[in-house]
């Protein structure tokens, strides 16, 4: 309530647990009722229910259905086009920068290469992975699903920040010379390479930012499931008036 269109939804985590200390420290138990250990994912117990089965924003020491919340915002704070056309004697050079800032990407793709055992994982995944002795590992020990709790319950750590920005398209013109083209008997002629989707600067770890991989709409945008990359095209060509 209160919050704008398709905001995500799901549990709050908080890290890896680095040892067992710190896993002793952790006063609520996991969603099938277990004890959170070391190299497990913690996630946060914000609710539960009263007496009478009301639901009531404080802890109830165990991980439930009740302690989703809302996680991240997929509209960007602002976004953002500019193009230019820039001329020096018979060269053109036009392009277009675009991109924005703010606003997460649900990236789902990382259920399949990080959960495992039973799915294939990432070299990055199992390099980094949480042992007794790489205790600093970015990733939980093998095993545990770090961002599912349940079924299509998903954990804040699947969000990244889609921020940003891309050169959609670029063009280098030449104009042929006017000698050249009277005696080819041409009204106008030129020479130009066009580029698309040439280069993007972001820390978003999939293949776009500007994802919605679950249809055009309000409520599942910013959702990136197996979206297939941009293409960067690269276009040589002659345009001739006669």
């Amino acid at each position: 309530m209160g919050k704008p269109i398709g905001f995500f939804y799901g549990f709050k985590s908080e890290g890896v647990l680095r040892d067992s200390v710190a896993a002793s420290q952790v006063t609520w138990t996991n969603f099938n009722g277990a004890r959170f250990q070391a190299g497990n994912m913690l996630v946060s117990d914000i609710a539960g229910r009263d007496s009478l089965g009301n639901l009531v924003l404080q802890p109830d020491g165990k991980i439930t259905l009740d302690d989703r919340t809302d996680i991240g915002d997929p509209t960007p704070d602002f976004t953002f086009g500019l193009t230019n056309t820039f001329s020096w004697k018979d060269f053109e050079v036009s392009g277009l920068l675009q991109g924005a800032f703010g606003g997460k990407v649900l990236n789902i793709n990382r259920i399949r290469t990080e959960s495992g055992p039973r799915v294939n994982l990432s070299r990055e995944r199992y390099e980094n992975r949480w042992t007794p002795e790489n205790p600093d590992g970015k990733y939980p020990r093998l095993g545990e699903n770090p961002n599912q709790v349940g079924t299509n319950n998903y954990t804040s750590n699947l969000l990244e920040d889609g921020s940003y920005l891309r050169l959609r398209s670029a063009t280098l013109s030449y104009q042929l010379p006017a000698s050249l083209r009277g005696r080819a008997g041409l009204a106008g002629g030129r020479i130009y390479v066009t580029g698309t989707n040439l280069f993007t600067i972001t820390d978003y770890s999939g293949f776009d930012p500007d994802v919605s991989a679950q249809s055009v709409g309000n409520v599942n945008r910013g959702i990136d499931i197996g979206a297939y990359p941009l293409a960067r095209t690269i276009t040589v060509g002659v345009s001739l008036t006669y």
